[in-house]
């Protein structure tokens, strides 16, 4: 302990993974290296001249991107999609620096969950630093409202968060998903919840050039008011995705955040939109 404070960590050796790019269609490998503290998760493109690198950070995400997905821009324009998977699995299972090679623009999907980054950094293995890890405090309430969504953030001793998924329009009840994250709770009842899609949308994502690799194997797909050709893995498995996004969109403050976290509606979009005013009210 460093004071009265968890140590940071490090993956304990390199491993390395491929998959098919959810947007991008592309099959990608993704490395996962040791970092030292205080660097954070930092993305390196080994596919660019002199393999930039692109931090997970506030002002590195491209607010043009929000609409499906998290997006990150670094030195001469080089990005990063979707990163949100594999950032939420870092910060529900105490990673906090990595260096992570692409040797594509964007992060495989794989399963559509956070499981197969959970497996990735578990193979790793997590090396403890002797440098305390640092959480951010908050001075007081901070809320963000945009039509019918809403997220609010309380001061607290830890970091809890809760997701609220409106989801009659569909033909389906209201899902609600929360943790108190820990390790085991993020493997349990969050990393396995899988990325979903509404029948209806299929034709104007791929229109709009998105979902190129998307797929059965993927992704759930909800029509006529369940899941088409598959089974739910977790009960609240829709609302439990939409927490899995959040938390991955929380990663980019670099640290915890001793805070009450309530969500209800909301995506990418929003969830950034709410980062960069929370930001504002953020202490060491």
């Amino acid at each position: 302990m460093s004071g009265d404070r968890p140590l940071q960590t490090t993956v304990r050796q390199p491993v390395e993974a491929a998959g098919i790019a959810l947007h991008a269609g592309a099959r990608v490998r993704i490395g996962l290296g040791p970092a030292g503290p205080d660097e954070g998760i930092v993305f390196e493109r080994r596919d660019l001249p002199g393999s930039p690198r692109v931090a997970a950070r506030p002002d590195s995400v491209n607010g043009e991107a929000l609409e499906r997905r998290t997006e990150l821009v670094g030195p001469g324009g080089a990005t990063v999609a979707t990163p949100e998977h594999l950032l939420a699995a870092c910060l529900g299972l105490g990673l906090d620096n990595a260096r992570v090679t692409l040797d594509g623009p964007e992060l495989p999907i794989f399963d559509g969950s956070a499981l197969p980054y959970t497996e990735l950094i578990d193979q790793a293995g997590l090396e403890v630093l002797e440098v305390g890890r640092k959480v951010w405090r908050l001075k007081g309430p901070v809320t963000l409202a945009r039509g019918d969504a809403e997220i609010v953030a309380l001061p607290a001793e830890r970091m809890q968060l809760a997701f609220f998924a409106s989801l009659r329009h569909a033909g389906l009840e209201n899902q609600a998903a929360v943790i108190d994250l820990a390790p085991e709770a993020f493997r349990r009842d969050v990393a396995p919840a899988r990325t979903f899609c509404f029948y209806e949308e299929v034709e104007a994502l791929r229109a709009a050039g998105l979902i190129r690799g998307g797929s059965l194997d993927c992704a759930l797909v909800i029509r006529d008011g369940k899941p088409y050709e598959a089974e739910y893995r977790l009960p609240n498995e829709l609302a439990a995705h939409k927490l899995l996004d959040l938390i991955g969109d929380f990663a980019i403050l670099g640290r915890p955040v001793a805070a009450l976290v309530t969500a209800r509606g909301s995506g990418h979009a929003l969830h950034h939109a709410f980062i960069r005013q929370l930001e504002r009210e953020l202490i060491e």
